[in-house]
């Protein structure tokens, strides 16, 4: 709930970060008919053959269009949903792993919800929300085999590996290290073959999810290998986006310190009052938290590193520091347990409603790109949907402004002039040739053009979409 409440002011509102624009209108593409499984599409003019990430994640989310329809609010609601769904899992999680207390489980949960992080990837619809529902289903699913002895239940484990695969490529590979840390950093060693058996049916549970459509289908080996050579190869080889390779677990360390800042002080009260010490149980707390690294040091490989490529592991990195902090949830959890459950009722009712106001309040006000958003609206009185328009050099590299005028209207932009409308920048841009005249409305940033020999009162909209 108040995890809800600190959303609420965007829950409702317009703006969105470019990634998860640009993964909205591709899926926004499937849910109205354009490309498929294997071939998806940004825009026309831009990616029509879009094959920088598995289509999983934006498949699930054009099914979600399907049921709810196409309104800006849809790619909130569904971001949030997977989101929300994580912590259901790690609630799970938690509590196989905390069987002292039940009450426990759920401070992996509230520490998670509220890393800042979190709290910024919930609304933005990234992979990562999807990705992280199938890493964790996988680590459940493989934990739960350890705890009851059951090897059928890693063939699961492996199912969501590759689903995990699908959705953000080779970052979903790290729930197989999940037997291979347990075996090392376990005291007892000498379940070697129900170790090594685990595994196996784990590999054998991916190869089934993975390999299945891959053989069989000439479109699927295609479009792994335009990923492959696109995405993967040339990130590792030609891009860099951080100073350091260090960069993504410096981030790590960084997004925690406020949660290891405040069990650490809490400790310090409490060793004043009593004597308290941490967990005993230190396999385990090196085990989360080698097993949590497994999902992050990897990326190291490749200068290509974001800060939130991190969340779908982050989980367990938090899951080791609640362990290690056991002693001191205990004593936190004893004076909850204090208060009233009416009380904690009436609490959460008031969040409830609160979260509700606040979001209703801010329906369709725009929280981010506003200048840029209120000029494409302006712009919009004038330009027909499903239209391509061409755009200054200068504007070639705008992602935000490509995501927004598909997302909305379904323009098409390219640098082109040859195209009944045109827009540039008011400063530090090209303007188009004399056959064009700007179009007095009042943007911010922008400047219309249209051809003066055409009538563009005449254009009607054409949906046009490549497949």
């Amino acid at each position: 709930m108040i995890a809800l409440l600190a959303m609420s002011p965007i829950l409702l509102a317009k703006g969105m970060f470019m990634d998860g624009l640009i993964y909205s209108c591709v899926a926004l593409n499937l849910k109205n008919g354009v490309g498929d499984f294997w071939h998806l599409q940004f825009t026309q003019t831009l990616y029509a053959q879009f094959h920088e990430h598995p289509p999983l994640a934006m498949w699930l989310q054009s099914l979600f269009m399907d049921i709810l329809g196409t309104d800006y609010w849809v790619d909130r609601m569904f971001s949030i949903l997977c989101v929300f769904t994580q912590g259901l899992l790690i609630l799970k999680i938690a509590e196989s792993v905390f069987q002292r207390s039940i009450y426990l489980a759920y401070w992996p949960l509230l520490f998670f919800l509220f890393t800042p992080l979190t709290l910024w990837m919930m609304p933005n619809n990234l992979l990562e929300n999807t990705m992280g529902i199938f890493t964790l289903t996988a680590t459940l699913t493989a934990l739960l085999a350890h705890q009851k002895r059951k090897m059928s239940l890693a063939i699961l484990s492996g199912l969501m590996i590759s689903l995990a695969v699908y959705t953000k490529g080779p970052v979903g590979l790290f729930p197989f290290s999940f037997f291979v840390w347990l075996f090392f950093i376990q005291e007892n060693r000498r379940h070697f073959t129900f170790y090594f058996g685990c595994f196996s049916m784990q590999l054998l549970g991916f190869l089934s999810g993975f390999f299945v459509p891959f053989l069989f289908s000439s479109e699927a080996q295609s479009s792994w290998k335009a990923y492959w050579d696109r995405q993967v190869i040339n990130s590792i080889e030609n891009v860099s986006t951080v100073p350091h390779r260090l960069y993504i677990l410096q981030q790590t360390f960084l997004h925690i310190l406020p949660m290891i800042a405040l069990l650490f002080l809490i400790y310090l009260i409490l060793k004043r009052k009593k004597k308290i010490s941490l967990t005993h149980e230190k396999s385990k707390v090196f085990f989360w938290l080698i097993y949590g690294l497994s999902g992050i040091a990897p990326m190291m490989i490749s200068m290509k590193q974001r800060e939130f490529y991190l969340l779908p592991a982050l989980p367990f990195v938090i899951l080791s520091i609640c362990i290690l902090a056991q002693p001191v949830l205990l004593h936190m959890d004893d004076w909850i347990v204090k208060l009233s459950p009416k009380k904690i009722g009436l609490f959460s009712l008031i969040v409830l409603i609160a979260s509700c106001f606040i979001s209703y309040s801010q329906k369709g006000k725009m929280h981010r790109n506003i200048a840029l958003q209120k000029d494409i609206e302006q712009m919009s009185s004038h330009i027909e949907p499903n239209q391509k328009v061409g755009i200054a050099p200068c504007l070639r590299e705008d992602w935000s402004l490509y995501g927004y005028c598909y997302r909305y209207y379904y323009w098409s932009l390219e640098t082109l002039s040859d195209h009944p409308f045109f827009i540039s920048k008011k400063v530090r841009c090209s303007i188009p040739e004399e056959k064009f005249r700007a179009i007095e409305i009042p943007t911010q940033d922008f400047v219309l053009y249209t051809k003066i020999s055409e009538d563009v009162s005449n254009l009607t909209p054409s949906l046009e979409h490549s497949q």
